[in-house]
């Protein structure tokens, strides 16, 4: 550039606003620095995203990916047919829909932030979820975030419908009442059996 300026037959070809693109140099580099850094970030999500769509193929549990600060769903697995839904239904919509109960979308959201703060990488909570024909379930989510310069940007939730679990769980309950109430009962009638004798 300098050379150019200075030789007397070249300095024609030195315009204004080669001036100004000229003082704005570190401006523009530094813009190259963040669209390099942009990029090299989204194809690290994209490599992580492959990985985890290989990965998640047989499994039965949930999967999805949920861009933040947006709540948008970026990704999900095979698995979200449970729920009737095709994944490329939702992907692009906030998760606000799966959740039974608007309040409950806003709460996960406050737990989200609460737990980001405290610097907390992963949350594991039951929540109530909406299938698509309006049923709704009981649901175990593991949720881990992932940052990117300080800031999250993604997280990826586990969603498993604990609804046998918890019929399973009502059934031990209501079988050990049972026998609590039998064992009363043959307390007293052990009780009565020995004042007769």
């Amino acid at each position: 550039f300098k050379a150019r300026q200075e030789t007397p037959y070249k300095e024609h070809k030195i315009t204004d606003e080669d001036w100004r693109n000229r003082e704005k140099w570190d401006d523009y580099r530094l813009a190259v620095n963040e669209m390099l850094q942009r990029t090299s970030t989204e194809n690290a999500l994209r490599t992580s995203r492959d990985y985890l769509e290989n990965l998640t193929r047989s499994m039965a549990d949930i999967v999805v990916s949920v861009k933040m600060p947006e709540r948008t769903i970026e990704w999900v697995n095979d698995a979200i047919r449970t729920l009737g839904y095709a994944p490329e239904e939702i992907i692009g919509r906030t998760t606000e829909f799966i959740y039974a109960r608007h309040d409950d979308f806003v709460a996960t959201g406050r737990l989200i932030q609460s737990s980001i703060k405290n610097d907390k990488a992963d949350i594991v909570t039951v929540l109530m979820f909406r299938k698509k024909n309006g049923e709704i379930f009981p649901a175990e989510i593991t949720m881990s975030f992932f940052e990117d310069q300080g800031r999250i940007v993604n997280v990826t939730a586990i969603i498993r419908d604990i609804s046998d679990r918890e019929e399973r769980e009502r059934q031990i309950n209501f079988h050990q009442q049972q026998l609590k109430a039998l064992a009363a009962k043959l307390t007293k009638s052990e009780e009565r059996e020995r004042r007769r004798v």
